[in-house]
């Protein structure tokens, strides 16, 4: 599959690239109806945004600080008055809202290394630092690995029985058009790189039909927690000629699913 272009979602003066999810809440004030026991929602009064992205590449670091100031200016500003939020507020640019009276309230970190040297493969403090942050955040689950036949190519989709509930899963690959992805010598795709990534979407059948409780980019040894499973991928190495394509091109994606909450 192939889409044209990848429109970030700009937060202040900060473009996400890589934006997983992008939930949006909004209340109203009600207001009871004279006369009658019936009651009506007049005007909206709050509007929460719930942005959850990856922070990949060169800039990764200049982005969080950016992110980190947006979010104590905001403090600040919501400290001295609330009046002057719809004046003073952070602007929030997207294909689902366009918001410019928003206020930072809170955030959390997680970026990983990513190397565009031709050369072996070093390591320093920095990505010591990180090795070290993915140790901590990543829980101690036990992970049985979920059926992928890489050789099936991709897109593929399959029927998971765990725990006594049946899950639908579909994995995809994306690839932009005219963009900077392009196999390596050996004609493989190492996902996520600029321009392309691996997706993976989990449906759970429930009685009174089919639920979609995941439907995210992936992105290796990051767990992810999806309703009453987590899944994890440790490797997606896809060959060029899996793509919309079935063979044993030496394509290996590799990932898990473990019960979310531990007895």
């Amino acid at each position: 599959m192939a889409i044209s272009v990848n429109t970030p979602v700009l937060v202040g003066p900060v473009p996400l690239l890589y934006v997983q999810t992008m939930t949006m809440n909004e209340g109203y004030q009600i207001s009871r109806i004279m006369g009658s026991k019936f009651s009506q929602a007049i005007a909206p009064t709050t509007k929460t945004i719930n942005i959850e992205a990856m922070l990949i590449g060169p800039d990764r670091l200049l982005q969080k600080k950016a992110l980190e100031a947006l979010a104590l200016t905001s403090r600040v500003l919501v400290a001295a008055t609330a009046s002057l939020l719809k004046i003073t507020g952070i602007p929030v640019v997207s294909g689902l809202t366009i918001s410019t009276d928003s206020w930072y309230s809170r955030h959390s970190f997680w970026f990983r290394a990513w190397l565009y040297s031709q050369g072996p493969r070093t390591t320093n403090l920095r990505e010591r630092m990180f090795e070290k942050e993915k140790a901590e955040y990543m829980t101690q689950r036990t992970y049985l690995q979920l059926p992928i036949n890489a050789d099936e190519g991709f897109p593929q989709s399959f029927r998971l029985s765990f725990n006594g509930t049946v899950y639908q899963v579909l994995l995809y690959v994306n690839v932009l058009e005219d963009g900077p992805a392009t196999p390596d010598a050996d004609g493989f795709y190492s996902l996520p790189t600029p321009g392309a990534f691996m997706v993976m979407r989990v449906l759970r059948e429930d009685a009174g039909g089919t639920v979609t409780i995941f439907q995210r980019k992936l992105v290796p040894n990051l767990e992810y927690e999806a309703a009453e499973v987590a899944f994890v991928f440790r490797q997606m190495q896809v060959a060029k000629s899996n793509l919309n394509g079935i063979g044993s091109f030496g394509s290996q994606v590799i990932g898990g699913i473990a019960t979310r909450w531990v007895s």
